[in-house]
Parts: C-alpha cells; sequence; structure tokens
C-alpha cells in the first residue's frame, strides 16, 4: 500500500488508464468538433477531388489518402466526412 496516496498500485494503474481514455475521448470530440465546423482548406479540397476518381496513383500522392477520404466521404457527407478517417486514425496513433 503506498502511504502517501492511501491506494494500491492496481488502482493506480486503473486511474491512470480512465485518465488516458478520458483524454483521447476528449482529443475525438475536439477534433470532430473542429472538423465538423471548419472548411476544407485548398489541399483538403484537392484531395477530395482526386479522391472521387479513385487510381492507383496520383502525380505527386499515392492513393492512400483518396481511398480514407473516399471511405469518410461515403460514411459521412461534408468536411467531417473528407476528415473523418483522418481523425480517428490520428487519434489511433496517441
Amino acid at each position: 500500500m503506498d502511504i502517501i496516496t492511501n491506494s494500491t498500485p492496481g488502482e493506480n494503474r486503473t486511474q491512470s488508464i480512465r485518465l488516458y481514455y478520458g483524454i483521447l475521448l476528449f482529443w475525438l470530440l475536439l477534433n470532430l468538433v473542429q472538423a465538423f465546423f471548419t472548411e476544407l482548406i485548398h489541399d483538403e479540397a484537392y484531395y477530395y477531388f482526386y479522391s472521387t476518381d479513385l487510381a492507383w496513383g496520383y502525380y505527386d500522392h499515392p492513393p492512400m489518402l483518396a481511398l480514407l477520404i473516399k471511405l469518410g466521404s461515403f460514411i459521412l457527407p461534408g468536411e467531417l466526412g473528407v476528415r473523418l478517417l483522418i481523425v480517428l486514425f490520428s487519434v489511433a496513433a496517441l
């Protein structure tokens, strides 16, 4: 038993895990709100444009980004759909 906090190591680990997932959830919600309320910038509009006609490769990018945007746009319309999977993967990377 830890004398300073009066909690066991298992309780500290559980609290740390809850805090970590709470921060991830907050980060996800913050990014989703930002993705919904902001307009597409020039690069994102360009990426969306080439996601409408999928190919194995593009002039300056491999096809993965176009595929992610295509799938996100299939799930949700608008700016949020364009950014959806990018937001989810950025949170998953944390």
